[in-house]
């Protein structure tokens, strides 16, 4: 998925090519997470409410930040549904 490439970017600082741009702007993978998630979010966090998530073939917190784009999403639940698997 883009994203996930773009999140090992955002980590890494390196491009397809190999080329690492700007290496002291690099953000850890924790606030890349909060970047993406709980950041970009439209509400707050309350019990009750249904919460949208994807369920990732990796942890991206412990695998090596080089490889934080080639993780996959393995399902996708919208309001409570599960709209994707695979």
């Amino acid at each position: 998925m883009w994203y996930y490439r773009s999140w090992g970017f955002a980590v890494t600082r390196k491009t397809k090519r190999g080329s690492v741009i700007d290496e002291n702007e690099a953000f850890s993978v924790l606030d890349v997470l909060k970047i993406y998630t709980k950041n970009g979010a439209y509400t707050n966090f309350e019990e009750g409410k249904l919460a949208d998530l994807a369920i990732l073939s990796n942890d991206s917190l412990k695998v090596n930040p080089e490889d934080i784009g080639k993780i996959e999403v393995e399902m996708t639940v919208i309001g409570g549904e599960i709209v994707f698997t695979k």
